[in-house]
């Protein structure tokens, strides 16, 4: 069923249902992790063929052997760069989905906006509910009309990712059967390329001649043949960093493109994503002219598919034949603009700013995505000029978070990178800082291997520098001659030997004629004394030699060991290229810190980023804070976990184009630093339309006011002329009241100085209505005493217990102190030290928070000089619990910091 028709219950239920972006993330990691197989199986069968090849094995056996290699490794090389390819679309639609997502309304809001209708219904018994009624169906008309837009942007865009995905090609079934010659190797690559898909065919560059990264190609790092050009992965283009065959252009990812940035095939123009478009910055396919999303349009800004004419559709119409017409079928004339929310004309779409937009929220001409700022975008929440991919800045990007022109991969700083994660240009490896490297994590420029430092590498790891230092205690001889005296004297005797005695019994003669026994026989005891034995070994003179030699060692205890890497100064966990990169790795540039980035000193967390200075994640641009931010200063009002889609300059909020912009459609635009909010001219003002410092509120001239109109110094209420004033219209100093005109009034409209009550005119009165000086009383005419009040000491003090002059209120000691307990001139509110403080509990000057200690600040317990927020130490802060100068955001160190806690200067929005 065509969405277009479909309610947002059915349209918001199928986009927020099912497993989200979980899958197509798993199998983005699954196509990395395949096309690191193949090059890392490319790599090795061509050193091994190069190896042989070029060595001692010459002939037309050698010959005939890297013939047969050749194709073979082109289709390896091939089918790793379109695992790639595949990766880099999974990452597409996953970006794709997540920015519908930010775009549909949640299910939730569309089931509550049915459920206050039916209690509006049940209970409109009278026709009392009517405006209501009437309200809650047009918030469900606007309801159907953003996700018919954010559809039409998310179908476009998924159809254009999921055409471009090709079949892989087989593995040759054969082996040539003849040596080539050169000319003959080029044949053979292209045999092997058609039937191979046309993203990227490269040839083997170990077989070919130093400096050719493939056959017949004028220019540097091209994979394929007969390319005009640098950088491309493909056959017969012109231009530079273009994926596909037979494009005159650069930054083309597709075929038979005429133009430049247009991702998809048989464009012509700039910009455009789809096919088959012609004009640029058209989301689609078939259509004639620009800014247009959906198929077949003829125009400019049309919505929809089939319209002719200008800024048709509304939110998907189709067929019109006219101008602004937001029906189906429609010919004439209708509004200059369709859709809702449109300022400008002939924009569709809703909530665009400029000229012949359709999409959401965009600004300038002809920009069919949404977010955008610029001309001819057909992308998401792109700064620039004919993006087609998400969250660039730049001109012509097909890729997603890029920073420069003309880059086909994703998170590149630099120009016609075809790769990913590249700073510099050409680059059709990843992870390279330089230009021209056809392999990956090289530094440098024209390397053809992975993980060189220097130009023109052939190999794998050249160049690169590591050192070490053992400490090495040398071996430690051991010599010991010993000579021990021999003379050992032995002496000793045998042990006696005793056999007992025993008896032979008699034995009978047994002859008959001779009777008789021989025996018994009775033995003595048989003892044996042996001898005494003396023997001497050696003598005194006898001398034992022993001789012991050898030796410890040598010791070795290694005192810092850093291992040849690529790139010189990294502390990442895996390898990255270029300066003194630091946190998780693969990554390019100077001094970045988190994974995936190229650039110089970003700062990103879990996600990449490309540019400059930039603090978040998924960003392109220059100092940037947040999540999805393109362009220049911008800053997110969300945490980091959430996508703002920002892009432009000096925006802040969230979903927000052009300039100077934040979620309250207000201008940031300011003369200073550390302002929030906009057309002030100073420093650290909260507001807007502030000439001065250190302000809250609007329209304030001067320094330290909390308020509004207000022309002076740290006067706390509105429209207040003078300093430390506590109220509202008050005219002097130190007056805590409305409508006083004087200094030290306590009270309303007084007239004169430290009068206490209201209606006073005159000096030191203490009551209502008096007319005079001293008066403790209502309605009195002339002259009291000296002081009114009870336990003043001094001239003209009303209230009690003040000493001083012109004080009212309680306890103050000083000139013209309306408060309690202050000490100084001019204090308005409690135990104050010093001149024109609003707050209470402060030490200093014109101060119109509390707790401070300083000069004019708006906030609380501050240690400094015109700090708006609280708990800072430092000047001019409009954040809290900041230590440094400048800082708008909070729990900050250091100067100009407006993101969330950091250590650095200058580090982030």
């Amino acid at each position: 069923m065509n969405f277009l028709v479909l309610p947002p219950e059915i349209n918001s239920a199928r986009i927020f249902a099912g497993a989200g972006a979980g899958p197509m993330l798993q199998a983005a990691t699954a196509w990395d992790g395949l096309a690191a197989e193949l090059r890392i199986a490319a790599a090795s069968f061509g050193s091994v063929a190069s190896g042989l090849a070029n060595g001692s094995w010459q002939g037309a056996a050698s010959a005939a052997m890297a013939a047969a290699a050749t194709p073979h490794l082109a289709w390896l090389q091939s089918a790793a760069a379109q695992a790639e390819q595949a990766a880099g679309h999974a990452k597409i639609a996953v970006d794709v989905y997540e920015a519908v997502c930010t775009e549909m309304v949640h299910p939730a809001f569309v089931a509550a906006n049915r459920s206050s209708l039916v209690r509006l219904l049940w209970s409109n018994l009278f026709g009392q509910n009517a405006p209501a009624i009437a309200t809650a169906e047009a918030q469900y008309e606007e309801m159907w009309a953003q996700d018919v837009a954010a559809m039409l942007g998310y179908h476009s865009t998924a159809s254009t990712v999921a055409t471009a995905l090709k079949p892989f090609a087989r593995p040759l079934q054969s082996l040539a059967g003849r040596a080539l010659g050169l000319l003959d190797v080029g044949n053979s690559i292209a045999a092997g390329a058609s039937a191979a898909p046309a993203a990227a065919v490269a040839a083997p560059a170990g077989l070919l001649p130093p400096g050719r990264s493939s056959i017949l190609n004028i220019g540097f790092a091209n994979f394929g043949g007969l390319n005009f050009g640098n950088a491309n992965l493909g056959d017969l283009n012109q231009g530079n960093g273009n994926v596909g065959n037979l494009n005159f252009g650069s930054g083309n990812l597709g075929s038979f493109n005429l133009g430049s940035g247009n991702l998809g095939s048989f464009n012509i123009g700039l910009g455009n994503l789809g096919s088959n478009n012609f004009g640029f910055g058209n989301n689609g396919s078939f259509n004639i002219g620009f800014g247009n999303t959906g198929s077949g349009n003829i125009g400019i800004g049309n919505t929809g598919n089939g319209n002719i004419g200008f800024g048709n559709g509304g939110f998907g119409g189709d067929n019109n034949f006219g101008i602004g017409l937001g029906g189906s079928n429609q010919l004439g004339f209708g509004g200059l603009n369709s859709g809702t929310g449109n300022t400008g004309l002939f924009n569709s779409g809703s909530g665009n700013t400029g000229f012949g937009n359709s999409g959401t929220g965009n600004f300038g001409l002809g920009n069919s995505g949404s977010f955008n700022t610029g001309s001819g975008n057909s992308g998401r929440a792109n700064t620039g000029f004919f993006n087609a991919g998400i969250v660039n800045t730049g001109i012509g990007n097909v890729g997603n978070y890029n920073t420069g022109n003309y880059n086909v991969g994703d998170f590149n700083t630099g120009e016609f990178n075809p790769g990913d994660t590249n700073t510099g240009s050409y680059n059709t490896g990843n992870i390279n800082t330089g230009w021209a490297n056809t392999g990956d994590l090289n530094t440098g420029a024209f390397n053809v291997g992975d993980m060189n430092n220097g130009f023109f590498a052939r190999g794998d790891g050249a160049g690169n520098a590591g050192f070490s230092y053992t400490m090495t205690i040398p071996e430690i001889p051991i010599n010991l001659p010993l000579s021990v005296p021999l003379h050992i004297p032995v002496e000793g005797r045998t042990t006696e030997i005793v056999l007992a005695s025993f008896k032979i019994p008699a034995i009978p003669l047994g002859f008959p004629a001779l009777r008789g026994t021989v025996g018994p026989i009775q033995m003595p005891p048989i003892r044996v004394t042996g001898p005494f034995i003396s023997i001497t070994v050696g003598s005194p003179q006898t001398k034992l030699g022993v001789f012991v030699a050898g030796g410890v060692g040598p010791i070795n205890i290694p005192i810092i060991n850093i291992p040849a890497t690529p790139g010189f100064g990294n502390s990442t966990d895996a390898p990255s290229s270029g300066f003194f990169n630091s946190d998780s790795g693969g990554t390019s540039g100077f001094g970045n810190f988190g994974p995936d980035t190229s650039g110089f000193f970003n700062f990103t967390r879990n996600l990449g980023s490309s540019g400059a200075l930039n603090a978040g994640l998924l960003q392109s641009g220059i100092h940037n804070f947040g999540n999805s931010i393109s362009g220049f200063e911008n800053t997110s009002n969300l945490d980091l976990e959430f996508r703002v889609l920002n892009s432009g300059l000096g925006n802040v909020g969230s979903r927000l184009s052009g300039v100077f912009h934040n979620s309250a459609g207000a201008s940031t635009f300011n003369f200073g630093s550390a302002n929030g909010g906009g057309l002030n001219f100073g420093s650290a003002n909260l507001g807007s339309f502030n000439l001065g410092n250190g302000n809250i509120g609007g329209f304030n001239i001067g320094d330290a006011n909390h308020g509004s109109a207000n022309f002076g110094f740290a006067n706390f209420g509105d429209s207040n002329f003078g300093f430390g004033n506590l109220g509202d219209f008050n005219l002097g100093f130190g007056n805590t009241g409305v409508g006083n005109i004087g200094f030290g009034n306590t009270g309303d409209y007084n007239i004169g100085f430290g009068n206490t009550g209201s209606g006073n005119i005159g000096l030191a009165n203490t009551g209502n209505g008096n007319w005079g000086v001293g008066f403790t009383g209502s309605n009195l005419f002339g002259f009291g005493d000296l002081n009114s009040g009870t336990n003043n000491t001094g001239l003209f003090n009303s209230g009690d217990g003040n000493t001083g002059f012109f004080n009212s209120g309680k306890g103050n000691f000083g000139i013209g102190n309306t408060g309690s307990y202050n000490t100084g001139v001019g204090n308005a509110s409690t135990a104050n030290t010093g001149i024109g403080n609003t707050g209470s509990f402060n030490t200093g000057l014109f101060n119109s928070g509390s707790l401070n200690t300083g000069l004019s600040n708006t906030g609380s317990t501050n240690t400094g000089n015109l700090n708006s927020g609280s708990l800072n130490t430092g000047d001019f802060n409009t954040g809290s619990a900041n230590t440094g100068y400048y800082n708008n955001g909070n729990l900050n160190t250091g100067s100009f910091n407006s993101g969330k806690p950091q250590q650095r200067l200058f580090l982030a929005r």
